[in-house]
This record gives C-alpha cells, sequence and structure tokens, in this order.
C-alpha cells in the first residue's frame, strides 16, 4: 500500500471541510425570507409584547443594534405593516459573526407592539458565534425606551 504525503493527507481533509463550510454559509436573503408568524426554537429566539407605540419601539430596537455594535444592514417594511430590522454582528478573531432579526409587528390589539427576534451564525460550523441574541437586544430596548421616555 502507497503510504500519502503530508500535502496529500492535508488536501484530502482541507477541501471536503472548505466545501461544507462555504456550504452552510449563510445571508441576509435567508434570514430576512424566514416566516416571521412561527414561533418555535427554530425561528425565533424570543418574543416579547411591548405596550409602547410602533414608532417609539422601532426608533428604541434601531438604537439597540446600533448600541450592540450590529450594523442594520436592512431595514424594511412589512406587507403586514410591521418592520424588520438585520444587524450584522462582525467578524472576530474567535467568530465568523452573524445576523440578528428583529421583527417588529404593529398589532392592532390593546395588547401592544409584538417584537421578535431572530439569531442566525454567518456558518453552521461558527461554535463560538453568539446563536441567541434576543436576551441582549430585549435587554437594550429596555433601557432604550427607559431612555425615551424619562
Amino acid at each position: 500500500m502507497k503510504r500519502m504525503t503530508k500535502k496529500a493527507i492535508l488536501s484530502t481533509l482541507l477541501i471536503p471541510l472548505l466545501m461544507l463550510s462555504m456550504a452552510s454559509c449563510r445571508g441576509v436573503g435567508g434570514l430576512s425570507k424566514q416566516p416571521i408568524d412561527k414561533i418555535d426554537g427554530d425561528l425565533t429566539n424570543g418574543e416579547r409584547v411591548l405596550q409602547e407605540g410602533f414608532d417609539t419601539v422601532l426608533t428604541a430596537a434601531r438604537q439597540s443594534l446600533a448600541d450592540l455594535d450590529l450594523k442594520i444592514v436592512r431595514d424594511e417594511q412589512l406587507a403586514s405593516g410591521g418592520r424588520m430590522l438585520i444587524g450584522e454582528e462582525s467578524m472576530s478573531m474567535w467568530s465568523n459573526g452573524g445576523y440578528v432579526r428583529v421583527v417588529i409587528l404593529d398589532a392592532d390589539e390593546p395588547e401592544g407592539v409584538t417584537v421578535r427576534v431572530l439569531t442566525l451564525t454567518k456558518s453552521a460550523m461558527n461554535i463560538t458565534a453568539n446563536w441567541n441574541y434576543a436576551p441582549k437586544v430585549f435587554a437594550a430596548l429596555d433601557r432604550n425606551l427607559d431612555r425615551n421616555s424619562g
């Protein structure tokens, strides 16, 4: 049996890993197309109903993403009348970064405005990324709403 060189071993292992990594890359387009009306572990990291007005919550959500060093890469009106913000976490030494989607739904009911947060890493293989930004987003949202009301 012929013995493999180090170069052959590396290329045999590296090429499939590289292809898997590229196949698992995720983007803003995929995140924006995820359903906003389902609530389960795969489609949302968290949901809260807030009593403040829609415009107040939207302004606080934009500020909250900025406070968390997330660059808003998409800010669009939804057909339902709500708004979708997508913030991008930059790449760091330890992580490829990720995306955080914040959907704000204006309810006509007295319950208030619904805010849903979904986190998606840029690569499924990115084990050091923050997989759930919801607690940080809601904490920043609370701070900004308190600041705006005072």
